[in-house]
């Protein structure tokens, strides 16, 4: 039984590890498809810039809509945010990727996407 539960907490160390090695005091860069664009239509491009402080951060749009703030919080590898114009998102980590599903109540739309770490 003690191998089973040494086993368990090694596996959520190495989990918890992996989502506190990212390094989210950076600029991040991506694109959103979105349920109300036309098809055919270019994905749009985001860009941002993300402040860690333990399991939350915030972030700051540059583009489309530059001084746009959100907040959100980090659970392993999830993220969830919210941002002052109303819109929520969720996703995953996963190396140097976000993947992201967003929704804009204004919109009435939902975006899927992927942000990419800017080295």
């Amino acid at each position: 039984m003690k191998k089973v539960i040494v086993l368990i907490m090694f596996s959520l160390f190495i989990v918890a590890s992996n989502a506190a090695a990212y390094d989210f005091n950076r600029q991040w860069e991506g694109y959103m498809y979105c349920s109300n664009d036309l098809a055919g239509d270019p994905p749009k491009y985001f860009k941002v810039e993300i402040t860690k402080k333990g399991d939350f951060f915030t972030s700051l749009y540059i583009t489309p809509t530059p001084g746009e703030t959100c907040g959100g919080v980090l659970d392993g590898n999830k993220i969830s945010m919210t941002c002052e114009s109303g819109t929520f998102a969720y996703g995953e980590i996963k190396g140097k990727y976000i993947y992201i599903i967003n929704h804009i109540p204004s919109d009435a739309a939902t975006c899927k996407g992927t942000a990419t770490l800017i080295e």
